[in-house]
């Protein structure tokens, strides 16, 4: 068993603190090194109070510790297990140190600097399905709410031949999180979109901006039946759009249809899957910041109606220059045997309210990160954020 040594004298410039070396507890091989830190004020981001085995136990008059007891080590553990950011699957602990807990900056912090953080953790910190609360930045977001938005969409695809069914997931300061063509090709004529809407709030907000964002595909065909493919590409640039020729109307121009079938057929980074796939475990795209400037502002909202086309494309064009999200584009080819799909949108969003309204009392300013952290976390994210669909479970490829 490993002796327990600590320091009686501080060092120069340092508060007086005593300093665990080393701690092997509970037979599972974890060790903890220099835990202890003895500080009373947890409060600066950096240094913070986590339990010290002498604090709690005491000393031998031998300078060194007495063995522990398997309570004793089990009490430890739980102190300090306070403290740590567990690994997944691990359960979580209560103890004598709960009312201390880091804040969530504090464990923001111990998360965003590991080391070994890898690109699929640092990806799947975007995905609106895994996590409730905003991500923290390091970045003044100021003082808003954060809220979830869903939107579902059953379909089946196209059994004539050559045509695609094509879902767009874009931000756009509104309700509005995308749109879709049905059963289009290669045009000589004007194509119908149809808008696809959130959440309906009941109070609207002023601003609003998005913090993550994804698409998701699950097909509920029966087994023996699945076919087909599903493509997903992901744009860090904004589409530019140019409507049918008839005025304020929800319709896309041929040559506005033929560049994203050129994307389809031409672009670097669609992603192809299988039916099989999306039947099994669902398919899912994340999209990822695609500018720091645009993800950090705020944009006027607008409520939008399904048939509000003047407001819908001013919607589209505001949502393409603020350059906040990656855009992100699925293709569904068509089928011999009509394929049964459904289709999430999901989106988490900053909202703020008007001072004089009722829920302006409960806007806060979240969590914080380290700028150097955060990078770490959004150069991985977005290296991964161009080419990877996870399924549903969050594993990535």
């Amino acid at each position: 068993m490993p002796a327990y040594v600590y320091r009686k004298k501080p060092r120069a410039g340092y508060p007086r603190r005593k300093t665990m070396v080393r701690s092997t507890y509970g037979g599972s091989g974890r060790s903890a090194y220099r835990v202890g830190s003895g500080q009373t004020n947890p409060g600066a981001l950096s240094t913070y109070s986590s339990p010290s085995y002498t604090s709690m136990f005491g000393s031998a008059p031998s300078r060194r510790l007495a063995r522990p007891t398997p309570q004793q080590r089990t009490a430890f553990a739980d102190a300090l297990a306070a403290y740590t950011v567990l690994p997944k699957g691990r359960a979580p602990r209560t103890g004598k140190w709960q009312s201390q807990a880091m804040t969530e900056s504090e464990i923001a912090n111990r998360v965003f600097n590991q080391p070994n953080l890898s690109p699929d953790a640092a990806y799947q910190f975007f995905d609106p399905q895994l996590h409730q609360s905003p991500p923290p930045n390091p970045h003044s977001l100021g003082n808003y709410i954060c809220l979830n938005s869903l939107s579902r969409l059953s379909t089946t695809t196209s059994t004539v031949a050559d045509t695609y069914r094509i879902i767009c997931l874009q931000f756009t300061p509104s309700n509005m999180i995308g749109w879709q063509l049905s059963n289009v090709k290669p045009a000589v004529a004007d194509a119908t979109f149809t808008p696809l809407f959130g959440s309906n709030f009941g109070d609207f907000p002023s601003d609003i901006n998005v913090l993550r964002q994804s698409i998701s595909i699950k097909n509920t065909t029966v087994n023996q039946n699945v076919a087909g493919l599903v493509r997903f590409v992901s744009l860090p640039q904004a589409l530019e759009f140019e409507y049918g020729s008839v005025a304020l109307s929800n319709t896309f121009s041929p040559a506005f249809v033929n560049e994203l079938f050129s994307i389809h057929d031409s672009h670097p980074n669609v992603v192809t899957m299988t039916a099989n796939k999306a039947a099994e475990e669902g398919l899912k795209m994340i999209s990822v910041p695609a500018s720091m400037v645009g993800y950090n502002n705020y944009y006027n909202y607008t409520n939008l109606a399904a048939t509000d086309y003047a407001n819908i494309r001013t919607a589209l064009s505001a949502g393409a220059d603020a350059h906040s999200m990656n855009t992100i584009l699925m293709f569904l080819p068509n089928t011999s045997t009509a394929q049964a799909v459904e289709i999430t949108l999901r989106s988490q969003l900053r909202c703020r309210y008007p001072a004089n309204s009722t829920l302006a009392s409960l806007q806060k300013d979240f969590a914080k990160a380290k700028a150097a952290a955060w990078e770490n976390v959004l150069a991985k994210a977005i290296s991964m954020g161009q080419t990877t669909v996870t399924t549903e479970g969050g594993s990535g490829r």
